[in-house]
This record gives C-alpha cells, sequence and structure tokens, in this order.
C-alpha cells in the first residue's frame, strides 16, 4: 500500500427480519418463508437502549408454524444475512403479526458463524 491508502472493513447489520417454517438454509436465499400476501418481513428499528444496540420489527404472517427467524439486506429478495432457530414453534391459526424483540447482536448468529 501506498500512503494515503488502506482497509476499510465495516459490519452491516441486517434491516429485515422474517419468519421460516423451516431451517432457512445458509445461503443468500432463505427457505421456507412464505409465499403469501398476507406474508411480509418486517423493518427493524435500532435504538440504543442501556448502552447496547437493540431492534425491534413486526412481521406479518399467515397462518401456519414458524420455526425460524431469518435477517435480511432488503424487503424482498435473496439476501439474507441470518437465522435463528426459536427455542420452540410458533404456530399461527390465522393470519397475524409477530412482534420480534429484543433483537440483539448475539441474536443475529451472522454470516461468519453460518456461512450466510
Amino acid at each position: 500500500m501506498s500512503a494515503g491508502e488502506g482497509v476499510f472493513g465495516a459490519v452491516v447489520w441486517p434491516s429485515f427480519v422474517g419468519a421460516c417454517t423451516e431451517d432457512p438454509g445458509g445461503g443468500l436465499v432463505a427457505y421456507g418463508e412464505p409465499e403469501n400476501v398476507s406474508y411480509s418481513r418486517g423493518g427493524i428499528v435500532w435504538n440504543l437502549e442501556n448502552g447496547q444496540i437493540t431492534g425491534r420489527a413486526l412481521v406479518s404472517l399467515p397462518a401456519g408454524t414458524y420455526t425460524h427467524l431469518a435477517y435480511f439486506h432488503g424487503p424482498e429478495g435473496p439476501r439474507m444475512g441470518g437465522k435463528m432457530q426459536l427455542a420452540h414453534p410458533l404456530v399461527f391459526p390465522a393470519d397475524g403479526v409477530l412482534e420480534v424483540y429484543p433483537i440483539t447482536n448475539p441474536n443475529l448468529e451472522l454470516n461468519t458463524k453460518q456461512g450466510c
């Protein structure tokens, strides 16, 4: 490197979260996301709470059983950036809204841990 050159690195946290009916896998495409007009990923709102960056999102879900959360860098398309298995399946007998809170960095299990 010559003078004035350097390396810039950044960690980009996801901006959307969705729910999946199965393990979404380890690539950019998430498996198990509902293909239903009632489904939409929730935009994550990040705030500083008690010295920690914490997120919150609302995910619109059709009826179904959900086993994983998937984190994305966009509202649609194959841009998964992390995933998390839920402690137990969430069953929605009818369409509804899932509030995901709190979202913190340890919850994300981002790219390097899972090969996304």
